[in-house]
Parts: C-alpha cells; structure tokens; sequence
C-alpha cells in the first residue's frame, strides 16, 4: 500500500458474497475508484455464514488488492428461532447485532495496525452504525456515516420499538459523526430540518452507476434478444415492488384501461416484472383483471443475466410511490447507463419525478397511483415507440452520475473531515 495515501477504515455489512440485495454496490463503486483520489480502503464486514444468502461469484466483483477483514457475526433468526419464532428484542437493532462487537474488535485491530485517517460507515444494516459510533469514541478517528436513505421516516419503522432504537441510534450518529452522507435532496433536506443544531453535518453524494461494459458483474452472458419488426414491445422492472411504495395496482389498472380501449390489439406488449418479492400476490391481480397474458411474473436470475434483459427491454419501469419522495432508487441511474427508455411512475412531488422528467427529460412520467395518468403515459410511449421516435435520455447526463464522480465527492468530504473541516461538497 502506498504510504503516501491516507486509510480509510470502511464498515459495510451488505458486501460479496452477501446476495439478498445489491446494496454492495454503492461501497464497491467506492472502493473501486477512492485509490485514485488518495484514499486506500480497509473494509470490515462479516464473515460469510453471517449472510443468508451468498453468491460466490460476487466475490470478483471485490476490486483486486482491497484488504477485506472479516469479523465475527451470525444471524439471530437463524441461530435461536424454534420454528421461525424468536424474540424480537434480541434483534436490537437487527439480527446481525453480534457483528457490532467482532467489527469493534477487528476495527480497533485495523487501527492500530494500518493506521487510517478516517471512518466510513454504511447503513441500512444499523449494526454497522452503532459499531462505527464505538470506533469513533474509542479511537477519535473522523467518522462519515453514509446513511444513503433516512433512517427514521414518518411511517417506517412500523413497529414502536424499532422506532425507539433507529430513533436513538440516529441521534447518536448525528452527535458524534464529523460528516453524514444522504443519498437525494429531499432526505438531505429532513435531516437539515430534524437537526437544525447540525445542519452543516449533513452532504448529498447520489447514487450511480459505473459504465456496463465497465462492472465484470454487468456484462452480456446470454444470447442477444431478437431484432426485427416482430419483436415484442418489452417492458422490464427487475427488482422488489414493496407494497406501498412500488404499488403496481394502477398500474395493471391501466393496462386493463388500454385493452378495453383497444389499444393493445396487436397484441405485442409484453410486461416482465423481475424478482418482485410479491409473486403470487401479483400474479392473483393480474388474474382478476384478466391481463396475465401481458405480464409475467418472474424469478431473480444473476445480476448479469437481470442487467442484460434490461439492456435488451423496449423501456424500464419505475415505481416509486409518495412515501418514498425523498428517496431515488438506484435502478434509475442503471437506467440512464443502459441507454433505454424509462418510464417513471412516482409522485410528482417527489425527488425521483425531478430527476427523471425535470433533469433528464423523460416524457413518459405519471402518478404512480393514478390508472388513467399511466395509461396516457403508456399510450404515448407505444406510440414513439412504434414510430421509432421513444425518447431516450442523453448519453451526456451520464458523467455526472458515474461512481466515479461519487468517489471524488467523498474524497473531498474525506480530505475535509481527516483536516477538521466542515465544507458542503454536496452534488
């Protein structure tokens, strides 16, 4: 490692081969590109058996050289269950509380071996919070807390007992974090107002996405979807569609509304709704409206295999509901790179519909809760689509929302807070 760089002590929970999410991917943009910028990451994570689920194959998507410590950890739900029953209060804050005092342990390690300047820690696991409140009042090091999206909203968490916990969690962080970094606007925006005391703490560094070709995880491993006249007009949403906040139920209203309009005679509009999590409740609505024949409800397949049919799609759907309006799914910036239509669902109101129909320019944008604003929408996109004239958003917005440029966002942040200074470096 070169000694001229600063260390960064980086705690991540979701990290290969974790694969229930792709929540990895915003830490391995960082590690990726921080190098370049003179920071040299450590990362402690948990051990595997920790996870409950892991992919082998992820672990090449760990940038070659990264030194990745990893702590002891196990998963409460799983180790004291009886029949999937166990007392919830031992999952304070979350299931993977045990990795709190391995990450301590290991951090505190790392610290008096490498030397780092710095701390970073990510949620939405809040273990790794509080491991990172620890480490900061045990070693003095400048802590950055990446909270991407809120920890506290309105509505979420339901329960009142995680409520009370994220609640004192995030007033720790806020106290004693040096900088805390927010994903969009509206979530920066909240915490300005939740903590006025604090204002200066709180920085937007968005989500992203490295170029396709760039990501060994993207790249094309099944045959290329068939061109021509005959082919399909596809629409693809992969990932979870969470009830409420990815609501499909106007929008399968509106596809009723066009078959009954007769706008979908040619039958050549296919719907593909990847690894909702809600399969068979979807696929009960869809038989009550009777339009099964145009949406199919499919499994989780590899994050290649899902970034390919994406690349291969006619346009992307977005869902994105009003409880969600400070928040932008990190799908939207895949979106972007992948240089296909998109058509955006969500509430006007919200930062999402800014950043696709007021940034990028999207025309096909609606109420995600309004059948007959999506089937405008949707008309209008068959519409160009069949004209060859669907708008594609610029391949020039696309620099701005590379992982790199998040990487240089946080390398300042980082040379501020290693220097004890407070500068916005919000984009």
């Amino acid at each position: 490692m070169d000694s001229s760089r600063h260390r960064i002590l980086m705690l991540a929970f979701q990290f290969p081969p974790y694969d229930e999410s792709t929540g990895s991917q915003r830490t391995l943009g960082f590690i990726r590109h921080l190098p370049d910028f003179g920071w040299s990451p450590i990362v402690i994570t948990a051990r595997e058996s920790a996870y409950p689920r892991t992919n082998p194959a992820t672990l090449k998507w760990i940038p070659q050289g990264t030194t990745v410590v990893r702590a002891f950890a196990f998963d409460i739900a799983r180790v004291v269950s009886i029949r999937g029953a166990y007392p919830r209060v031992l999952c304070t804050p979350d299931r993977w509380n045990s990795w709190i005092f391995g990450s301590v342990a290991k951090g505190l390690k790392a610290t008096r071996a490498q030397r780092p300047s710095a701390l970073w820690a990510t949620f939405p696991t809040p273990s790794a919070i509080a491991a990172a409140i620890a480490l900061k009042r045990l070693t003095g090091l400048p802590l950055v807390g990446d909270l991407r999206d809120p920890m506290l909203y309105e509505t979420w968490p339901e329960s009142a007992w995680e409520r009370k916990v994220y609640r004192f969690l995030e007033r720790a962080l806020v106290r004693t974090a040096d900088a805390i970094v927010l994903t969009t606007p509206g979530a920066r925006q909240l915490y300005r107002e939740r903590y006025p005391e604090h204002a200066e703490k709180f920085h937007t560094i968005p989500n992203g996405m490295d170029p396709p070709d760039d990501e060994p995880q993207a790249r094309s491993v099944l045959p290329e979807a068939a061109a021509g006249s005959d082919r399909a007009i596809t629409l693809v949403h992969s990932g979870l569609m969470e009830m409420p906040d990815r609501d499909p139920t106007a929008f399968f209203d509106a596809l009723r509304l066009l078959a009954d309009r007769g706008d979908l005679q040619d039958k050549r509009l296919r719907v593909v709704l990847r690894a909702s999590g809600r399969e068979s409740r979807y696929a009960g609505m869809l038989r009550e409206r009777g339009i099964g024949e145009l949406v199919e409800i499919l499994p989780r397949v590899s994050r290649a295999e899902a970034m390919q049919e994406m690349r291969d799609a006619s346009a992307l759907l977005i869902f994105q509901g009003k409880h969600c309006n400070r928040q932008i799914p990190a799908k939207a910036y895949e979106y972007l790179f992948l240089g296909r239509p998109i058509i955006c669902l969500a509430d006007a109101a919200g930062n999402t519909y800014a950043l696709v129909h007021g940034e990028w320019g999207v025309p096909y944008c609606a109420d995600m809760e309004d059948p007959q604003d999506i089937a405008r929408v949707l008309a209008l996109f068959l519409a160009n689509e069949r004209s060859g004239s669907a708008y594609v958003p610029a391949a020039a917005l696309r620099e701005r929302h590379t992982r790199r440029a998040q990487a240089v966002a946080l390398a300042r942040l980082l040379d501020d807070v290693a220097r004890g200074q407070t500068r916005d470096i919000s984009r």
